[in-house]
C-alpha cells in the first residue's frame, strides 16, 4: 500500500529530476536597480541647497523606501524553479472542484487523460482542491489532489507528472478550467 505524502504547492515539482532552482537574473537586475535608485536618491539630499525643506525629506523617504523594497525584493524573487530540457520557467495554478468530482478527477490524472476536453467542472471554491505545476512553455505539469477535511486540505493523491503532449492538454484543462 502506497503513502500519500502531501507537497506544498511550490514544492510539488522540485521532486521530479528534470525540475532545479535557477538564479533569476531579470528579476535580480531589477532589485539592484531599485536598491541604486534608493542609494542615489537618499544621497541625492546632501546635494541639495536646503537639505531641511520638505522636498528632501520626500527624497530621504523614497531613498530609504527604495532601497529597503530593492532589497525585500531581492531575497525573494532571485530564484525561480526550471524544467530543465527546455528552460520552461514554472508557475503554481490551484484549482477547485466539487466533492462530487473526486473519483473521476483522480481517475483522469492517474490515467494521465486531463485535457480540455475532460467531462469535469471547475468552482471557485470547493471541497477537491487541485494544485497544478506548469511550465511556461507548456512541456512539464505536475497535479496533485487535495480534499478539504475540517480546517484543512488533505492530499488524496500521490503527485502525477506529465511530460510533452500530456503536459499540453494539461495545460489546456487548467485554462478551460480557469474560464
Amino acid at each position: 500500500m502506497s503513502t500519500i505524502s502531501s507537497v506544498s504547492v511550490n514544492e510539488l515539482a522540485l521532486t521530479h529530476p528534470h525540475i532545479s532552482k535557477r538564479t533569476n537574473v531579470s528579476a535580480l537586475a531589477l532589485s539592484a536597480s531599485i536598491m541604486l535608485l534608493g542609494i542615489l536618491l537618499f544621497l541625492g539630499v546632501f546635494i541639495l541647497p536646503d537639505p531641511s525643506s520638505a522636498g528632501a525629506m520626500l527624497m530621504l523617504l523614497l531613498g530609504i523606501g527604495c532601497f529597503f523594497f530593492g532589497l525585500v525584493r531581492l531575497f525573494q524573487k532571485f530564484k525561480h524553479a526550471v524544467y530543465l530540457p527546455t528552460g520552461g520557467v514554472l508557475k503554481s495554478h490551484q484549482l477547485y472542484f466539487d466533492l462530487k468530482e473526486l473519483s473521476q478527477l483522480q481517475t483522469l490524472a492517474a490515467d494521465k487523460k486531463l485535457c480540455a476536453e475532460a467531462p469535469v467542472k471547475s468552482t471557485h471554491s470547493g471541497n477537491v482542491r487541485m494544485d497544478v505545476t506548469l511550465s511556461s512553455d507548456g512541456k512539464f505539469a505536475a497535479v496533485q489532489l487535495h480534499q478539504f477535511v475540517p480546517y484543512v486540505y488533505k492530499p488524496v493523491s500521490n503527485a502525477y507528472y506529465y511530460e510533452g503532449h500530456e503536459a499540453a492538454a494539461v495545460s489546456a484543462f487548467v485554462q478551460r478550467c480557469k474560464k
